[in-house]
């Protein structure tokens, strides 16, 4: 979909990183402090606590109170057509966008089918709505939300978590598989119960994930594939602990991501383990071959890759970025996704390139001066690679 995803100003697929750029070409955008891409669409927010979309905006999900997709950065603002402030995170998810505001409360805005705006309601919102309880007053305490495709989780400072939407498979972990246009308390063994010591909540395709206290994790929903990492492909509605091969635990758990359907961890360790559906190489061990319980993300000496400082799994590729602050991605490589200059999808890590670099390309000149005292100059042009 050629909908000024990327936002450089252009439609203009792209194998290598392009600038995301301000008010239109030549310009760059500043001030950012986090990212997040969506299905066709890509959201920021800046130092200043505004935010930003661009893409795709069929269901209004840039936030800008229209429709119209837009190849450049454009502002999210209220019903009332000022910029929405107070800004600390934000999560594009399918065809809808949610933040965290600074009050602990939060704002969604784009598609709204199975109530992943989480105000009650099934119309979509071309501007932020407010997220709210049963009892129709704000849901509180936020720290961070992750929007899906059809449902939202959002993690509290109480350190449980809320889920919110389509609830086929009991994708929303509150021990049911009834949908919900309200946010609805993630249980821990069953309907009554409430799982706590979530330090992170992450909201994928069909299913969701958190990390609890001890840096194990738990997932919930449609587990086709493995996707859950319990061993089994069997459906939860309620969590269920991610294991190892030995049927033990995964620890150590830094961080989790999830795409439609697989799920990637990054450990203590700098290491990370994927798993779920493999079919263009997205776990990254160097197969195509689907995996119910996590396994090593390695390089193509099939060790494991190491120096993982951060990880994303997305639509049916992963990227991680490493300590030496340089990237590698792995799996499906259609419009150049892995950003190493090809559309070659690999099962191992590859680079991404670092094309285009502040003072670059940069023009000098070369002067030579012959026997005779005779000179003659070339001006050349040295591009960044």
């Amino acid at each position: 979909m050629a909908a000024g995803q990327l936002g450089d100003g252009t439609t203009t697929p792209s194998s290598v990183p392009v600038a995301i750029v301000d008010t239109g070409a030549g310009t760059t955008l500043s001030g950012v402090t986090q990212i997040s891409a969506g299905a066709a669409h890509a959201c920021a927010v800046l130092v200043d606590g505004t935010a930003r979309c661009w893409g795709f905006n069929g269901s209004g999900q840039l936030g800008d109170s229209t429709t119209a997709n837009s190849s450049v950065p454009v502002i999210v603002t209220t019903s009332a057509g000022t910029a929405l402030s107070g800004v600390i995170q934000i999560s594009a998810g399918g065809f809808y966008t949610c933040a965290v505001l600074n009050d602990g409360t939060a704002r969604c805005w784009g598609s709204n089918g199975d109530g992943q705006l989480g105000n009650d309601s099934a119309a979509s919102s071309s501007v932020p709505v407010i997220v709210t309880t049963s009892a129709g007053t704000a849901l509180s305490g936020i720290i961070h939300i992750s929007a899906g495709v059809t449902k939202t989780c959002a993690l509290l400072a109480d350190t449980t978590a809320r889920c919110w939407g389509r609830n086929t498979e009991g994708r929303l972990g509150d021990g049911t598989t009834t949908p919900s246009s309200l946010p609805v308390t993630v249980v821990d063994t069953g309907v009554g119960t409430t799982l706590s010591g979530i330090t992170q909540v992450f909201a994928g395709y069909e299913h969701a994930c958190a990390v609890v206290a001890d840096t194990t994790a738990r997932c919930w929903g449609n587990n086709g594939a493995g996707r859950l990492g319990d061993g089994t492909t069997t459906n939860r509605s309620v969590p269920v602990t991610v294991t190892t091969g030995a049927g033990t635990a995964l620890s150590g758990i830094t961080q989790i991501s999830l795409d439609f359907q697989h799920s990637c961890a990054m450990l203590v360790d700098t290491t990370a383990r994927c798993w779920g559906n493999n079919a263009a190489g997205q776990l990254g061990d160097g197969t195509t071959t689907n995996r119910s319980v996590p396994v090593a993300v390695t390089t193509s000496a099939g060790t494991a890759l190491s120096g993982i400082t951060q990880i994303s799994a997305a639509n049916f590729h992963t990227c991680a970025v490493l300590v030496d602050t340089t990237a590698r991605c792995w799996g499906n490589n259609g419009s150049g996704r892995l950003g190493d200059g090809t559309t070659t999808q690999s099962p191992i890590p590859v680079t991404v390139l670092h094309i285009g670099n502040p003072g670059w390309p940069a023009t000098v000149t070369v002067s030579v001066t012959d026997s005779a005292g005779r000179t003659s100059s070339v001006n050349v042009t040295l591009t960044y690679q």
